[in-house]
């Protein structure tokens, strides 16, 4: 109904159907879920390794995989398993693996931390930064 003339055809009107929640959460941006360094794969594994993540950990970098029902339908769900990267000491990179949970597009809920450790306050590095001589510096203004 339109009692007050306030909608006219063809307008677009946008709505939120809230289908979950979470409270006392940390939070992860998820710019941080996407960004992936630039290092080469030997360079990657180290770091997993380090971490103690397992080598298809690379694999779980991907936000989604196809599943097929039994009905033959294709459908998307989410991966579990996440790598992000955190700061240590400066400007060293250091990979977590996560669960995320539910996400408003913006942060996505942290479930578990995995592998590594993740705290909140923690710099979680959302892109990086290139100074004009062509330095990369990761930057993360993403506190979990």
């Amino acid at each position: 109904d339109n009692p007050q003339r306030k909608l006219f055809p063809g307008m677009t009107a946008y709505v939120t159907i809230p289908v979950a929640s979470a409270k006392n959460v940390l939070k992860i941006p998820n710019a941080a879920l996407r960004f992936k360094p630039d290092l080469s794969a030997k360079e990657l594994r180290a770091l997993y390794r380090k971490a103690g993540i397992p080598e298809e950990g690379d694999a779980a970098d991907s936000s989604h995989s196809a599943k097929t029902a039994p009905d033959g339908a294709t459908s998307i769900s989410k991966r579990e398993t996440r790598i992000i990267w955190k700061l240590v000491s400066g400007n060293t990179l250091m990979p977590v693996s996560v669960k995320s949970g539910i996400t408003d597009h913006t942060d996505t809920e942290l479930l578990q931390v995995v592998n590594g450790s993740l705290k909140a306050g923690d710099a979680v590095v959302t892109g990086v930064e290139q100074d004009h001589g062509g330095e990369k510096t990761p930057r993360g203004p993403g506190h979990p």
